[in-house]
Formats: structure tokens, C-alpha cells, sequence
């Protein structure tokens, strides 16, 4: 039988060495031994594929930050006693991919391999798997990211050739002694963005190093993370699972963090919390940067630039990009090797699903598109389906049907209304409201709008970064109310004079449950904007009939002034 085969050929490739799998509380019992944690690391500095995601620090942070959300599963081989060979796997607790079986770190490690001398690399690998297959024989088995310094060629053998599909990726790479790197830096876009940043006030960019300095930023950098993954994802990571700033802020205070930033004034405009493999650098981490009228400044892009000259100047070899088809990603790179993901299934049904998501991805490739960008307008696509689906049957099918109609042959339209300065009694009680405030935006709720989360908070995003403005309030973690602000400067056909800026608020939200308190939002909002803009007027937009009323009970009136 094929399967007794590679057994027994895979045990006489590894005799004298004797492989132990540990799980549960064998595995903890193991990771408390000083013993087996130093020949750890000196199998780590000895292997040359390893990269900071196989090693001990990482590995058991990960371990014990995610104790209730993984199982740990090592296979160690010995030899006189000694470390041989290593293989930090996690079975995954959560009822959504309950029994799957990823590399320790799992979205956190961005590289995941086994550690062993390169001569038995194969026999190794084969020999642990196997000894993970028999333990857990209807669990996948996936690993992230296998660098080309780490042999697959066991793949093609026939028994693994039936139970793997390997899914390769570009790794787009920046040598810092390449000659272009220099052309990078010196890039004519990256100096007009640093000099209107530099107009703004005190540029600075900033190695952190200690924990009060990245605890001051860690807060704005969480929130700026979920609004980008959220806007551009659907996902907010931090929001959604605490462990992951636990897990990050052990490894600043463990030293394994290289976190830079870049301010203006004092204030938060990008940063950067990654990783580093001897004189590698990794992208893997936090990366982040204000949306706010991004399109004009690019912090992100500035800050990138200064990082790869502070690393170039401190020695580091390469800055790694990591996989993931982003085009920004492409500019800045030198170089590009090839990555693969490794998936390992006994089912063939699993097995001929991701063969066919790989060969989808293929075509794509050769039709010049990005596979990753595909996948996700596919899921976006789907997940508003989905959400408008509910919205058919929570509503009814024959009303939302006769609503259709309607609107198809009277379509609702915009209604305007304006209101003066002075209108307002300025000594009205303050109302708490914030100004730009992406905390607030990821606490919206799809009650009293039909925008879902992911559509709110791309559009939300695109208005930052083309300078659009927002006031908002939220209370018990729920975002009760928010005005956008639009302010169009127009020149009149007098050429010897110039018409004051048109403002307009636009994009009303009304939580049901800050109904009771939206006049006091609108008349706070209209006071701070006519202060911020010395606006003798503003105007706002709206098609809602509850919110018209809202605004003419403060002193809006309807207009038949027309708004491009």
C-alpha cells in the first residue's frame, strides 16, 4: 500500500532521530522546559530559511496570547538528546474552522516552515507531517507562505503530489544596494509630498523604543488599522479580537518590534509596527496612516520613503515587502522572488476546490489582473447580496417591490434646505460632538440608513482622503449621529471679485436611538462649521422626510436652490 510505503521510507530517513508530537498539555509541559527552548533557539540561528515567525519568541508569544483560541501541536525531533528538527503547527478552536490545522502564528506569521539542518530538510518535513496526518487525519493542514530557501521538493513525490496543492505568490523585495533604491528615494513625488507636510508645521519622523512612547501612538494606530481594513476589507481586527494588541505589545516589550512614525505638529500622521530576520526587514505588522485629505499629502507614502532610508542607513540588507499584490507594493520593489502556500488534505473534494482557485487565479495572472483584488470584488459583490437580501425579507417582499416601482417611476430626489447665521442662539447648551473622528466611524450600525458597514466605511474613507470633513457622536460604543461637510469654493463670472464658499452638509445619519437628541446635534454642528468657515449661510442635502423635520424645527428652510 502506497501510504505504508512513504511510512516506512520516511522512518528509515530519519533513523537514529526519534520524533515526538505534542499537543495540549504535553506541548505546554515542553515549551516550560529551558532545555528544549535553547536548542530552539540554536536551531533557529543555524537554519537559513528560518525567519522570525519559527522563532521561539514569536512562536510561544503567539502561543500563550491565543491559548484559548488555538491548540498548540509540536513535532520535535531528537537526536542524542539534542534538537533536531521542529515543527510548530496550531489546531484552530473557533466554531467557524474548527479541527484546521495552520502554522503557529497562523495571519500574524507571514512566514511559516519547519526548522532542521538543510541535508534533512525533506526527510523532516515528510516525517512530521506524517506523524500530524496520523494524529489528526481529517484536519487540512496549511502553511502560509513557504520561502523559496525552503525545499518543496518533497511535494512532487507521489504521495504528496496526491494530497498537496502548492499556491505560489510574487514577493516583491526592496535590496537596499540595488541602484534604483536610491531613485526611490529620491523620487520628485515623494519630496512635494514631504514639502506640504512640511507647510503644515514640524515635521518628525521617530524610531519608538520605549513602551510609553508606543503605548501613546498604539491607540490611534489600532483605530487607523481597523477604519482602512474595514473600508477596504470589511474586517475590523483589533475591534473584533482584543488578543491581537495583546500579542503585538508583548512583542514591543520584548524588543522584537521596530516601530517608526511620522508626525506633524505633534500629531499621529502614519507608523509602522514590524518585524525583522537578521538583516531582513519584514512589512509583516501594523501599517498605517491618516485618511485625512491623503490624497494631497500622502503620509503613507512619506513615511514609507524615510523608513527605507533609516533602514538603509542602519545596515539593514532588505526590506521585504511580503506578498499580497498591492500595486504600491510593485513601485517601491527592486526585485521579486516566489512564495508558495502549502495546503495538505487527505480529502480530495478540498484538494480540488483550491486546485481550482489556483488555477482561476492563474488566468487572471495572464489576463493582467490582480487575483487578490479579483477575490475580493467577487466577496463584496456577494456580501452586499447578502445584505440586501435581508433587507427584502426584514421589510417584505411585496413592499419593498412596490417601493421599487416607485421609485423607479418618481425617484426620490434630493431635497435643500438653507439656513442663515444668526439664526441660532449661540449660548445654546454644548452638545458633544467630534470632529473627524474614525472611532466613531467604526461604530457605525446599519439602522436608520441602507448603507451597510463596508459601504460606510469605504465611502467614509474616500471623503477623508479628498479633504471632505465629518462631525459625529456616538455613545456606548454606537455611532448615534453624523454630518459630512462639503465646502465648494466657487469663482464668480466677475473676474474683480470672488463668491464665498458654498457649504453643504451632506450624508445625514440618525441612529433610531439619537432621534431624541439630533436637533441638538444639527444645531452644534451648524454652529462649529459657520465659526470654522465664517459662513454668512449653509446649506444641507437630504431626502429624508424625519431629517427635513429635524432641520426646519432649528431653523433650516426648504430652497429651490439647485446643488451640483
Amino acid at each position: 500500500m502506497e501510504t505504508g510505503t512513504v511510512s516506512t521510507a520516511a522512518v528509515q530517513t530519519v533513523k537514529g532521530n526519534v520524533l515526538t508530537l505534542y499537543t495540549g498539555e504535553e506541548a505546554w509541559a515542553l515549551l516550560s522546559k529551558e532545555s528544549f527552548l535553547s536548542d530552539w533557539d540554536g536551531l533557529y540561528d543555524t537554519c537559513p530559511w528560518a525567519t522570525f515567525f519559527q522563532s521561539r519568541i514569536f512562536v510561544t508569544t503567539w502561543y500563550k496570547v491565543y491559548r484559548t483560541k488555538y491548540l498548540p501541536i509540536i513535532v520535535a525531533a531528537e537526536y542524542g538528546g539534542k534538537l533536531t528538527g521542529l515543527l510548530t503547527f496550531a489546531i484552530v478552536l473557533s466554531n467557524t474552522k474548527k479541527g484546521r490545522i495552520v502554522g503557529a502564528g497562523q495571519f500574524e506569521a507571514e512566514y511559516q516552515s519547519w526548522l532542521t539542518e538543510p541535508s534533512e530538510s525533506d526527510n523532516f518535513i515528510k516525517a512530521a507531517l506524517l506523524k500530524v496526518q496520523q494524529q489528526f487525519p481529517r484536519s487540512p493542514i496549511h502553511l502560509r507562505y513557504v520561502t523559496s530557501q525552503a525545499s518543496l521538493q518533497w511535494t512532487k513525490e507521489p504521495y504528496w503530489a496526491q494530497r498537496c496543492v502548492l499556491e505560489p505568490y510574487g514577493r516583491p523585495l526592496m535590496y537596499m544596494s540595488d541602484p534604483e533604491v536610491d531613485k526611490i528615494f529620491r523620487k520628485s513625488e515623494f519630496r512635494k509630498k514631504r514639502n506640504r507636510l512640511q507647510k503644515k508645521g514640524k515635521v518628525e519622523f521617530e524610531r519608538i523604543t520605549t513602551k510609553e512612547g508606543f503605548e501613546a501612538i498604539w491607540d490611534d494606530m489600532m483605530v487607523m488599522y481597523d477604519f482602512r481594513q474595514g473600508a477596504k476589507f470589511n474586517l475590523a481586527q483589533f475591534q473584533n479580537e482584543p488578543l491581537k494588541s495583546a500579542f503585538y505589545l508583548a512583542l514591543f516589550e520584548q524588543g522584537q518590534l521596530h516601530v517608526t512614525a511620522l508626525k506633524v505638529n505633534g500629531q499621529l500622521l502614519a507608523a509602522t509596527a514590524i518585524m525583522s530576520t537578521r538583516d531582513w526587514m519584514h512589512l509583516q505588522g501594523i501599517n498605517i496612516h491618516v485618511p485625512f485629505n491623503a490624497d494631497y499629502y500622502s503620509p503613507g507614502l512619506v513615511h514609507f520613503i524615510m523608513l527605507g532610508q533609516m533602514l538603509a542607513s542602519d545596515g539593514v540588507a532588505v526590506l521585504d515587502l511580503t506578498p499580497g499584490g498591492d500595486f504600491y507594493k510593485d513601485r517601491l520593489a527592486t526585485r521579486h522572488d516566489e512564495v508558495n502556500e502549502v495546503v495538505i488534505s487527505s480529502s480530495y473534494y478540498y484538494r480540488l476546490k483550491r486546485k481550482l482557485r489556483q488555477r482561476y487565479f492563474e488566468r487572471l495572472r495572464k489576463a493582467g489582473k490582480w487575483p487578490m483584488g479579483t477575490m475580493l470584488a467577487m466577496r463584496k459583490k456577494a456580501y452586499l447580496l447578502k445584505a440586501r437580501t435581508r433587507q427584502i425579507i426584514k421589510q417584505g417582499l411585496l413592499k419593498s417591490m412596490i417601493g421599487k416601482v416607485r421609485n423607479v417611476i418618481n425617484p426620490t430626489k434630493d431635497k435643500m434646505y438653507v439656513i442663515d447665521a444668526g439664526v441660532l442662539n449661540n449660548s445654546i447648551e454644548k452638545f458633544p460632538v467630534n470632529k473627524d473622528s474614525l472611532r466613531d466611524m467604526l461604530c457605525y450600525e446599519v439602522k436608520g440608513a441602507h448603507a451597510t458597514r463596508w459601504e460606510f466605511l469605504e465611502d467614509a474613507m474616500i471623503r477623508f482622503e479628498k479633504g471632505g470633513s465629518a462631525y459625529s457622536f456616538s455613545e456606548d460604543g454606537r455611532l448615534l449621529g453624523c454630518a459630512w461637510v462639503k465646502v465648494d469654493a466657487k469663482t464668480s463670472e466677475d473676474t474683480n471679485s470672488n463668491t464665498e464658499s458654498t457649504i453643504i452638509l451632506q450624508n445625514l445619519y440618525c441612529h433610531p436611538l439619537g432621534w431624541n437628541r439630533l436637533q441638538f446635534f444639527l444645531e452644534t454642528v451648524v454652529q462649529a462649521v459657520m465659526k470654522d468657515q465664517h459662513a454668512k449661510c449653509i446649506y444641507a442635502q437630504t431626502q429624508d422626510v424625519n431629517m427635513g423635520k429635524s432641520l426646519e424645527a432649528i431653523g433650516f428652510r426648504l430652497t429651490d436652490k439647485a446643488m451640483e
